[in-house]
């Protein structure tokens, strides 16, 4: 009794869409990028141990910071969530009592709450996909700064004649591979 159905209608609605984008795009998304990216890995060790391990050292930053980041992420969704779902409300306050607003010549005054309510969650939407876009530079950064770790790497083990210079191509190849499954990963988990 205590919450209103505009709220409700709103919840329910946006938790349906959820729902679904869950169960089916994000689940087959994460479950494609995490084959491909153990299956990079493995091809990563095949190709040269010392490398690999260089490599693989900057997966666990990666993943703590995608759970850090990702949670606070969610949070800041369902912050615009009730947002939406409290200007929801409020106009099928207004709707369902229309006469009674019209009776008290309340229209502008209904109007400009609804505005207040809507305009404060799309500016907290927007303050969200900002923060997605940092994040999502940010991985992407930290990738290509593994990326030029490991061909530098790489690089002086070839000048060793350690490795030979088409194992290193392969290897970088493998690691595109790696990291771009690896940020797909951190994308669906946000």
């Amino acid at each position: 009794d205590s919450i209103n159905p505009g709220d409700l209608i709103s919840r329910l609605s946006t938790d349906a869409q959820l729902i679904n984008s869950a169960v089916t795009d994000q689940a087959i998304g994460l479950l494609r990028n995490a084959v491909v990216a153990i299956g990079a890995v493995i091809m990563l060790f095949c190709t040269s141990t010392s490398l690999a391990l260089v490599s693989v050292a900057v997966l666990p930053p990666i993943v703590i910071c995608a759970r850090v980041v990702g949670g606070r992420m969610r949070e800041r969704h369902q912050r615009v969530q009730e947002l939406h779902a409290s200007a929801t409300s409020l106009a099928e306050q207004a709707l369902t009592c229309i006469r009674t607003v019209h009776q008290f010549v309340a229209e502008s005054w209904e109007s400009q709450q609804y505005n207040r309510a809507i305009n404060q969650a799309h500016g907290e939407a927007l303050k969200n996909m900002k923060h997605e876009a940092l994040f999502m530079t940010v991985m992407q950064l930290v990738i290509n700064l593994a990326l030029l770790c490991v061909l530098g790497f790489g690089g002086m083990l070839v000048k060793q004649k350690i490795l030979s210079a088409g194992d290193l191509a392969s290897f970088v190849m493998y690691s595109l591979l790696m990291g771009a499954n690896v940020g797909g990963i951190s994308i669906e988990y946000v």
